[in-house]
C-alpha cells in the first residue's frame, strides 16, 4: 500500500499505517517517494517514523525548498551526498550558505538545464563545494576520486571580490574529476585544482559581472597542494575542452590570468576552448623546484583579449618562473590555435632556470599589437629551442613596435613556413630583435615577410651574431641595408611563377617582376605592298601581360619566326612594337622585307622585365 501527500508538511503531520511502506510526496517540480526506514534521516512523519529516499535522490528529500535562493539547502545537500552517491538536482536555485565538502569517491551531482547552487559564504570561504580528504594536510592523504558535477550554474551572491570565495569548486589531491556543463558567475575564481590528477573540464564556462572592486588572480588556477611537512602533491594531467573564460569587458581587467598554471605534468587546452579579455589568458609560473611544469599543450585553443578597452594590455602565454630557481619548462606547445588582438602573443620572463622548447605549429597570431614572442628578462641563462614552423602572423606590431621574436639572452631560434604580415604605415617591425645581451643561432627558412620595414633589427649588438635568413625566404617592403653592413650575402630568388593564356611570368624577392609568352600574329602578308616605304607586315595587336607591373614595364623584347624556307625565311626584318603600360604592349607587328607575299604566318616571341613592388 502507498499513500500521496500533496506538500511535505502534510506528510510531516501524518501517522502513517503499519502496513504502509512507501509514500509519495508531491514537492513541485518533483515528485518524491519515500521507503519506510527505522534509520532513515530525510523525513519523520507524524508517528515518529523514519522514511529514506527511494528511486533518484534529491537534496529535496530532506527538506523543502520553500523559497528558492532564500531557503539554506547545504545541510540537505550534504546529507543527500551522504546517502547516495548521485545526487540530483531539480531546476530550482538552492542557495548553499556554508560550504559543501565532499570526500567519497564518485560523488555525482547532476542537475538540469537551469539548476543553479547559489553561494554567500562570508568572506575567504575554502570554496563554495570542496573535494577532499576529511585530512587533506596528513601527508599523502588523497582526496576522492572519479566524481562528477554535471548541468549547473555555479553563482555567488558578491560581486566585490573582498569578500568572494577562494574559490566556486575547489579540488585537493583528486583524482579522475569531471566537470561538464557547468557555468561559474559572479567574481569567485570558478575552480581551484591542488594537487589534481587527470582533471576534464569539458563544455564549461564562466560570465563575470561587472562590479568588481578589486582584480581577482585567476579563474582557473591549477597548482600543487603541500603537506603539513611540506612536501609537495604536484598533480598531472588537466583537460580543457570547449567553453569559454573571460573576464568582464564593462570595467577593464578582472583576472591577472584566465588558467593560471604553477604546476604541469600535462595540460591541455584542445576543441576550442576560449580564454579572453584576461591580463594574461595563459600564465605558466612554477613557484618551487619540486613542481615544475612541462607538457603543457595548446590546441584548437582561441586566447584572445576579446575587444575589451584596455586590450593592449593582453599577452596570451606568459611562461614567467620570477620566483623559482631550477625550474624546467618543456613541450609548451601550440597546434591549430588562435592567438588574437593581444600585445604579446606569448611572452617568456623567466628568472633563474631554464625555459625550453616552446614550439608553435599550425597556429595563428592575428592582430598582435607588439612582439609575437617576447623574451624579457635579463638572466644570464639562455633560453633555448624557441620554434615557430606553419604559422601566420597577421598585422603583427600594428600598434608600436614589434619583432617575431624579440629576447634577450637565447638562442636556437628557429621559424620555418612562417608567413609573417605586418604593417603598411611604416612601423617599424622585425623579424629577430635584441636590445643587449647574447643572442645566437636565429634562423629563418621557408618563410614569407610582408610589409616589414626592418628584416633583423639591432645587428650592431656585440652579441648578437649567427643569423641566418634562408635563401628560401621572401620579404616585400623591408629594408635590408643591414645585411648589407653585416657583409651578409642576400641573392634575389623567384618567390611566385604562374601562367594563363597570356603567358608566363616570374616574381623575384628583390622585386622584379619578367614576364613571356609566344604570339600567332596570323599572316605576315596581311598588310602593306611589298615596297620599301610599304612593307609587306603582320597585322598589329597587343600583348596583355599575364600579370600587371606597377609601372611600365623596362623594356619589352621580341623576335619572329616565320612557317617557311629558303628565300621566304631569309626575307624577315624583325618586330615593333609602339607603346607598353602596366598592364600591355600596343602596336606587336613583325616585317618583311622585300616582294614575295606568301602568307607565312608569323610567331612572335616576346619578354617584358619591370617590378611587382
Amino acid at each position: 500500500m502507498q499513500l500521496t501527500f500533496r506538500t511535505r508538511s502534510d506528510a510531516e503531520s501524518a501517522s502513517i499505517p503499519i502496513s504502509v511502506d512507501v509514500i509519495t510526496v508531491i514537492q513541485s517540480p518533483l515528485v518524491l517517494s519515500f521507503v519506510r526506514d527505522p534509520a532513515g534521516t530525510a523525513l519523520q512523519t507524524g508517528g515518529g517514523d523514519n522514511w529514506s529516499p527511494i528511486g533518484d535522490v534529491y537534496p529535496d528529500h530532506w527538506a523543502f525548498n520553500n523559497t528558492p535562493g532564500t531557503t539554506n539547502m547545504a545541510p540537505a545537500i550534504q546529507n543527500a551526498a551522504g546517502f547516495s552517491r548521485t545526487v540530483n538536482f531539480s531546476e530550482d536555485t538552492y542557495l548553499v550558505s556554508n560550504p559543501l565538502v565532499f570526500s567519497s569517491n564518485r560523488t555525482r551531482l547532476i542537475g538540469v538545464r537551469n539548476t543553479r547552487l547559489l553561494f554567500n559564504q562570508g568572506p575567504n570561504a575554502n570554496a563554495g563545494i570542496w573535494f577532499a580528504s576529511s585530512s587533506p594536510e596528513i601527508p599523502g592523504t588523497l582526496g576522492p576520486s572519479n566524481c562528477l558535477l554535471r548541468n549547473m550554474i555555479i553563482q555567488s551572491v558578491y560581486d566585490d571580490l573582498a569578500i568572494e570565495l577562494q574559490a566556486s569548486i575547489r579540488c585537493t589531491v583528486t583524482t579522475g574529476m569531471t566537470f561538464e556543463n557547468v557555468s561559474f558567475r559572479g567574481g569567485a575564481p570558478s575552480i581551484l585544482l591542488e594537487g589534481a590528477r587527470n582533471t576534464t573540464i569539458d563544455n564549461c564556462g564562466n560570465v563575470a559581472t561587472n562590479t568588481f572592486t578589486q582584480r581577482q588572480e585567476a579563474i582557473i588556477k591549477q597548482t600543487f597542494w603541500v603537506y603539513s611537512d611540506d612536501s609537495v602533491e604536484k598533480g598531472f594531467t588537466t583537460r580543457i575542452s570547449k567553453g569559454s573564460w573571460s573576464s568582464s569587458s564593462g570595467n577593464g581587467y578582472q583576472y591577472e590570468a584566465g588558467l593560471l598554471i604553477e604546476v604541469s605534468d600535462g595540460t591541455l587546452l584542445d576543441d576550442w576552448v576560449y580564454f579572453g579579455r584576461n591580463l594574461i589568458d595563459v600564465l605558466v609560473r612554477p613557484l618551487r623546484a619540486d613542481a615544475a611544469c612541462s607538457g603543457i599543450r595548446i590546441g584548437e585553443a582561441w586566447l584572445d583579449d576579446g575587444g575589451a578597452a584596455d586590450r593592449f594590455l593582453n599577452t596570451n602565454l606568459k611562461l614567467d618562473a620570477t620566483a623559482a630557481s631550477g625550474v624546467f619548462i618543456s613541450e609548451v606547445f601550440s597546434s591549430g590555435g588562435f592567438f588574437t588582438n593581444n600585445l604579446t602573443a606569448v611572452e617568456i620572463a623567466a628568472g633563474p632556470g631554464n625555459v625550453q622548447g616552446l614550439s608553435v605549429s599550425g597556429g595563428a597570431f592575428i592582430n598582435v599589437g607588439g612582439d609575437v614572442v617576447r623574451i624579457t628578462d635579463s638572466d644570464t641563462s639562455p633560453r633555448t629551442n624557441i620554434f615557430l614552423s606553419g604559422v601566420q602572423i597577421l598585422t603583427w606590431a600594428a600598434v608600436q613596435n614589434g619583432s617575431i621574436i624579440s629576447a634577450n639572452n637565447a638562442s636556437h631560434f628557429s621559424l620555418s613556413n612562417v608567413v609573417a604580415k605586418g604593417p603598411t604605415n611604416g612601423t617599424t617591425a622585425s623579424v629577430f630583435s635584441s636590445a643587449s645581451g647574447n643572442v645566437r643561432l636565429a634562423r629563418a627558412a621557408s618563410c614569407s615577410f610582408f610589409g616589414t620595414p626592418v628584416i633583423v633589427s639591432q645587428l650592431d649588438q656585440p652579441n648578437f651574431a649567427n643569423i641566418d635568413i634562408s635563401s628560401d625566404c621572401f620579404w616585400s617592403g623591408g629594408d635590408v641595408s643591414t645585411f648589407a653592413e653585416r657583409g651578409e650575402n642576400l641573392t634575389s630568388y623567384i618567390v611566385e611563377t604562374g601562367s594563363d593564356i597570356d603567358g608566363k611570368y616570374e616574381k623575384y624577392s628583390d622585386g622584379t617582376l619578367k614576364c613571356w609568352h609566344k604570339i600567332d600574329l596570323g599572316s605576315i602578308a596581311a598588310e602593306g605592298t611589298g615596297t620599301f616605304d610599304d612593307p609587306y607586315r603582320s597585322a598589329a595587336i597587343a600583348w596583355t601581360f599575364p600579370i600587371p607591373f606597377v609601372a611600365p614595364p623596362d623594356f619589352v623584347r621580341h623576335s619572329v619566326s616565320v612557317e617557311g624556307s629558303g628565300n621566304r625565311l631569309r626575307q624577315l626584318a624583325g618586330t615593333s612594337h609602339r607603346t607598353q603600360t602596366e598592364t600591355q604592349a600596343t602596336g606587336l607587328v613583325a616585317y618583311r622585307i622585300g616582294s614575295r607575299s606568301d602568307p607565312d604566318i608569323a610567331v612572335i616571341s616576346v619578354e617584358a622585365a619591370g617590378r611587382w613592388r
